[in-house]
């Protein structure tokens, strides 16, 4: 998570950006955990 705290202060000004911050790093954390070890 340290990677999107530069992108976090920067955007997450408004509620709704934060929110859509969040489901973007949800998804992303998703997705490297779909891949096989």
């Amino acid at each position: 998570m340290k990677e999107w705290r530069g992108l976090a202060f920067r955007f997450d000004n408004t509620p709704g950006s934060y929110l859509v911050g969040l489901h973007l790093r949800g998804a992303v954390l998703w997705i490297r955990s779909l891949r096989p070890a």
